[in-house]
C-alpha cells in the first residue's frame, strides 16, 4: 500500500515514540515479504454476530457484456421471492448492479451458498466489502516482520482476513513503512491486537481521496472517465508530459497556483476530512460495545491479563455529569437494558442492536 495513492499518513511526534520490539520470525523472499497476504479461499461473508438489521448482497450477470441493472423489475421481484428467504427489498445499484437487502446475515449469506439458483439464472453474488469488513491500521512495526508472519502471528478478537504494509515510492524504490493496516471480519473495528505479550493499539484506516488524472475530478478514476483530458500542471487541454507552462502551475479545481494532484489543495483537503467525517460517524456508539467473534473468543480469553480493554466512556469522563443529570438519557439506557435482560426477549446482544434499541427509547423519551 503506498502513501503515494493517498493512504493514511504517518505522522511525525516530537517525542520519538519506541518502536515495539518484535522478534523476526519471518523467512520468506525479499520479493514477496512485503506483498499483501489474504487469507487463504476467503470468501467473503457476514459473520454470525453480524450487528444491523440491514445484509445486502450485490447481483449482475456472469455475463459481462449484459447491463444487469436493466433487468425487469418484476422478473427479479418473481424470482426472489420464490426461491429467498428473507428478502426485504431489491434496489438498482446502477447500469450493472442490483443489490438484494436481507433481514439477517444468514439469509445474506445463503444466496452465495446457493449455487443451483445463481446458474440456473446466469448472475453471481457477493457481498460489499463495505458492509461485511472494517480496516484498521497498526504502527511502529519493524519493517523486517513480513505480512505473512503478521497474518500468522497476530491474535484479535475479530477474524483478519488481511494484512497489507504501507510502502512509499522514493527514487531507488519502493521502500517499505513501519505502518500496517489489518482487515477484520465485521464493522466494528477492535482497539487493539496482540503480538504475543504486546498489546498494539489499532486506529483507524481512513481512505484516500479518489482523485482522476485525467480530467482531475474526484470520485472516479481514470479508467471510467469519459470528460476531456485536463494537463494537472496548467489547466489546458493536454497531457501534462505536454505541457510547457512548467514554471506556471494552475490548479483546475480551485484556481490556486499549484498543481492540480497537490495534498495542498483545499478541495482535497476538505475530501480528506468528508472521508475521515464518514467514518468518524459510521463508528459512533459501536465502538462503545465492542462485540468479540465467537471464533475467535477462546484465543482472546485465555490471556485475560493482556487483553485489557478500555472503555471509550472512560476517556471522555467530562460526559458523564451530563448523563447523570439527564433523566431522558438514563431513563433511555435503563430501558434499553430492562429490555435485554427480559426472559421473554429473543433479541440479539450486540452492539447494532443495543444501539437501535437504545435510540428508539431516547427519541421516544424525548418526544414523550
Amino acid at each position: 500500500m503506498s502513501t503515494d495513492s493517498g493512504g493514511r499518513e504517518v505522522k511525525r511526534n516530537k517525542k520519538r515514540k519506541a518502536v515495539v520490539q518484535l522478534s523476526d520470525c519471518s523467512d520468506e523472499d525479499e520479493e514477496v515479504k512485503y506483498a499483501p497476504y489474504f487469507k487463504k479461499n476467503h470468501i467473503r461473508s457476514y459473520p454470525e454476530n453480524s450487528p444491523g438489521t440491514i445484509f445486502p448482497v450485490y447481483i449482475q450477470s456472469t455475463n459481462e457484456n449484459i447491463k444487469f441493472g436493466n433487468k425487469d423489475p418484476v422478473y427479479l421481484n418473481n424470482i426472489f421471492s420464490r426461491y429467498n428467504k428473507g428478502v426485504k427489498e431489491i434496489k438498482r445499484l446502477n447500469a450493472l448492479r442490483y443489490t438484494v437487502i436481507f433481514d439477517n446475515a444468514k439469509n445474506a449469506n445463503s444466496l452465495l451458498a446457493n449455487s443451483t439458483f445463481l446458474a440456473s439464472h446466469e448472475i453471481k453474488a457477493f457481498i460489499p466489502a463495505s458492509t461485511s469488513e472494517c480496516i484498521g491500521v497498526i504502527k511502529f512495526i519493524p519493517t523486517d516482520l513480513s505480512c505473512k508472519h503478521l497474518f500468522d502471528k497476530l491474535i484479535s478478537s475479530q477474524e483478519i482476513f488481511a494484512v497489507r504494509r504501507f510502502t512509499k515510492r522514493t527514487p531507488e524504490g519502493i521502500v517499505p513503512l513501519q505502518t500496517v493496516s489489518i482487515t477484520f471480519a465485521g464493522n466494528i473495528l477492535p482497539e487493539h491486537v496482540n503480538y504475543g505479550l504486546c498489546v498494539v493499539p489499532v486506529e483507524q484506516y481512513i481512505k484516500p481521496v479518489i482523485q482522476c488524472y485525467k480530467c482531475m475530478g474526484f470520485g472516479h478514476t481514470t479508467k471510467f472517465c469519459k470528460r476531456n483530458i485536463v494537463c494537472s500542471i496548467c489547466s489546458e487541454s493536454h497531457s501534462f508530459k505536454d505541457c510547457s507552462n512548467t514554471d506556471k502551475p494552475l490548479c483546475i479545481t480551485c484556481k490556486g497556483e499549484h498543481v492540480a494532484v497537490a495534498r495542498t489543495c483545499p478541495v482535497k483537503q476538505q475530501k480528506i476530512i468528508e472521508n475521515r467525517n464518514k467514518i468518524m460517524n459510521r463508528n459512533t456508539l459501536g465502538s462503545y460495545f465492542p462485540t468479540l467473534n465467537k471464533s475467535f473468543a477462546k484465543a482472546t480469553s485465555s490471556r485475560p491479563q493482556q487483553m485489557q480493554y478500555t472503555s471509550n466512556i472512560s476517556k471522555e469522563k467530562n460526559v458523564l455529569p451530563d448523563v447523570i443529570n439527564n433523566d431522558k438519557i438514563l431513563k433511555a439506557i435503563i430501558d434499553t437494558f430492562l429490555m435485554f435482560c427480559s426472559k421473554d426477549n429473543s433479541l440479539p446482544i450486540n452492539s447494532a442492536s443495543i444501539k437501535e434499541m437504545f435510540i428508539k427509547n431516547i427519541t421516544h423519551s424525548h418526544n414523550g
